[in-house]
Parts: structure tokens; C-alpha cells; sequence
């Protein structure tokens, strides 16, 4: 499936038309000199390089905040009036959330003058959020932000599963390739509010796990470069920085906090970690979970402690059967994860839980036949959630 490309940027003529790939690399490698300048300039110039560094939109600063800038202005990459509403960080504020919802409502209205892309993308968003759509048992929903794309960019959602102005916590869930509003918002919300009871059969007494589908993710061969990456991960630090900024505010109370990612998500959050630690001020979650992982970046692989998290908060999930994670691995060029601690993904007859097979989420289906035999990492009943639900919790 293509990823989707910014409204209003034109694709030049020339080398990126006939080498794609090559010019998604010429972006990340750009990116990452960025990286390194920065580095090289604090000792010199101190808090006058972060000030040169920050980027574009203001609201992050510090090492990735130069990457996501440099990737802005260079061919193929969004311009930021297309995603302001979903990338700002003030999504938590109860009264933008009344005013989401309120948009929302008017976006219902004149759902006959949508394309058929966006009318699928808010037909999804208003069935995930109807408390009968899915098992009454799961936690109610609320919309956080959104943004119906355009005939050229994708759809773009954040939703909670539980009440964050109650939450005990908090757990941004990132998915990968293909992974689309218009195409998987039901679907992605249901794993959330799986994740969500999980972490309530583990002992959370009041959790939330936040639905993040707020980039546009890379296709099959845009999985092999790391500019999406950047913009998405530069986009979740946003949200990120907004819930420890309402927090600080009082307007939302300390959690708990955890990103548990798949696939391609999981190069999202950790660009979004090292934002978010590199960020003014620098903050870190508790916990990160990477599931079916496809490598990490050079920068990151060399100095894992920039996502601000000791090994043993990293937790790494993998079956035995996941080629896909492989192939992604292999053919990016990227450098494995090593500093983390490893979930147990195979059966477990003690506790009846089911191993993970392939690289899917969601694979297991009763009565499915030999395709959906076996557990994805975010099924219930398997091995995979039972322990990514300790993870995110602290409960291990």
C-alpha cells in the first residue's frame, strides 16, 4: 500500500522521480548529518546551537528537532499547515477536545462532499468511538485529534481508550506499514482497548492506551528508508510534550507512561523518545515495548540511551516466525536492537496463553482455517499481550 504524500508539495522533476529510494535515503542520511552537526556545535556554542536546532514548528528542540527540520525542507516531505491539527500538543486540553468533537459533527454534515478516502476515514473514526461498535466490556472512547488528509495525504486519528483525566496509565500504542485511518481505525482502536484490559487484568487500577495513528506510514518499500520515521516520531514527541505539559499544569494527573510499537512503529517511537529526551525541557516515558521490530538507526543503535531509557525498560518482542521483521531488518541496512530486555513470545501452557506466529497484530481468528492459525502480538490469550500488558504497566 503507498504512503501518502503531502498536499500542495510537488514531487521535482529529476532524480527523485527516477530513484525514489535513493532520494528517501538522500533524506534520512541528511538528517542524520543534522544529528551529528548539533552535537558538534553544543560544546562549542552551548544553548546558542539548540536555539539554531529547534525545529520549524516550534515545538521541539534539541537534537531530532534539527532532523525533523532539515527533513521538512527537503523533497517529498510534508509541510506543516497539512498536519497542525493533529500535531499539536494541546490535544489533552479539555476544551479542544469538545472542540474536536464538535468538528467532527460538522464534518458528519457534509459527509456527501467528502472524497471517498476521507468518508472512510471519519466513517471509521465515528464507528470506533460508538460504545456498541466493539465488547461492552472495553473501555469507552474519547477523540483526541484528527484530520481527514486530503486526495493526496492520509487520513490522520489519535484516540484514548479509557479516560485520561483519570488514568493511573498511560500508554501511546504505535503500529506500522500500512497501518491507515481510512482502512484500520476500528481495528487499531479494538487492539487498544485489548491492550487496556490486559493492563487491567495485570492490576492497573485505571489505565489508557491512546490509539497513535497520527503520521502517514510508509508502504512496503518506504519501510526500508527512515524519513517517515522522523516526521512521525518529531509528531508524537508533540503529543508527548502535551501530556507532560498537562500533567504540569494539573489538568491531568501523574501516570504511569509507556509507547508500545509494531513493524515500522517501532522506528517511530524511538525517534519520538529521542525527541522527547533531547526536547526543552528533556522528559522520558517509563517503559517502551518494540514489537516485530525491522532494526533501529544507525545514531540510536550507537547510543541507545538516547531514548532515555535503561535497558531493562526497553522490552523486545519477536517470534521465531516473523520473516517480515527480517526481511524489513536485512534490506533497510539498519543495526539490530541490543540493549533491551526480551519478552517471551512461544506458548505458555501453565498460563494457557497462546504463542505468537508471523508479524501481524491481529491474526487470530476461530473457525479461520490455516491462515489465521495462531496468535498475533496484540491477539488475546496470547503470550505476546499477556506480557506486553506487564510491560506498559510497570508490572512485570
Amino acid at each position: 500500500m503507498p504512503s501518502g504524500q503531502s498536499a500542495g508539495h510537488s514531487t521535482p522533476q529529476g532524480t527523485e522521480q527516477r530513484h525514489p529510494g535513493w532520494a528517501a535515503r538522500l533524506r534520512e542520511r541528511a538528517a542524520e548529518t543534522a544529528i551529528g552537526l548539533k552535537d558538534r556545535l553544543s560544546p562549542v556554542v552551548g544553548v546558542a546551537a539548540d536555539a539554531v536546532m529547534v525545529s520549524v514548528n516550534g515545538a521541539v528542540g534539541g537534537v531530532i528537532g534539527a532532523a525533523h527540520a532539515v527533513a521538512e525542507h527537503l523533497p517529498g516531505a510534508p509541510s506543516s499547515p497539512h498536519v497542525e491539527q493533529v500535531s499539536r500538543r494541546d490535544i489533552w486540553d479539555r476544551q479542544e477536545r469538545a472542540a474536536t468533537l464538535a468538528r467532527l459533527r460538522e464534518d458528519m454534515d457534509r459527509r456527501e462532499e467528502l472524497g471517498p478516502r476521507q468518508k472512510s476515514a471519519l466513517d471509521g473514526i465515528v464507528h470506533a468511538l460508538r460504545r456498541d461498535s466493539m465488547d461492552r466490556s472495553y473501555p469507552g472512547r474519547i477523540l483526541l485529534a484528527y484530520d481527514l488528509g486530503t486526495p493526496t495525504r492520509p487520513p490522520t486519528a489519535v484516540v484514548a481508550v479509557g479516560n485520561p483525566d483519570q488514568a493511573s496509565h498511560v500508554t501511546w500504542q504505535v503500529s506500522g506499514m500500512g497501518v491507515f485511518v481510512h482502512t484500520a481505525m476500528w481495528g487499531t482502536v479494538r487492539e487498544a482497548a485489548q491492550l487496556c484490559v490486559s493492563q487491567r487484568e495485570a492490576g492497573a487500577r485505571s489505565p489508557c492506551v491512546v490509539t497513535w495513528l497520527g503520521y502517514a506510514p510508509p508502504g512496503p518499500w518506504g519501510v526500508l528508508s527512515g524519513a517517515a520515521a522522523l516526521q512521525g516520531g518529531a509528531r508524537l514527541a508533540q503529543h508527548l510534550h502535551g501530556w507532560f505539559d498537562a500533567v504540569g499544569r494539573g489538568c491531568l494527573p501523574q501516570a504511569h507512561t509507556a509507547v508500545e510499537s509494531h513493524s515500522y512503529g517501532t522506528l517511530v517511537a524511538a525517534r519520538g523518545l529521542q525527541i522527547l529526551n533531547r526536547g526543552i525541557p528533556p522528559r522520558q516515558v517509563d517503559a517502551l515495548v518494540v514489537s516485530g521490530p525491522v532494526g533501529l538507526p544507525r545514531d540510536l543503535a550507537e547510543d541507545p540511551e538516547a531514548m532515555g531509557l535503561p535497558a531493562e525498560k526497553v522490552f523486545f518482542a519477536l517470534s521465531d516466525t516473523d520473516w517480515l521483521s527480517a526481511i524489513g531488518f536485512r534490506l533497510s541496512g539498519r543495526k539490530p536492537w541490543k540493549h533491551y530486555t526480551r519478552l517471551p513470545v512461544l506458548a505458555d501452557e501453565a498460563l494457557n496463553l497462546a504463542g505468537v506466529v508471523g508479524h501481524n497484530t491481529s491474526r487470530h481468528l476461530p473457525e479461520g482455517g490455516f491462515l489465521h492459525r495462531g496468535h498475533g502480538y496484540r491477539d488475546p490469550g496470547s503470550a505476546s499481550l499477556y506480557r506486553i500488558a506487564r510491560a506498559t504497566t510497570g508490572l512485570v
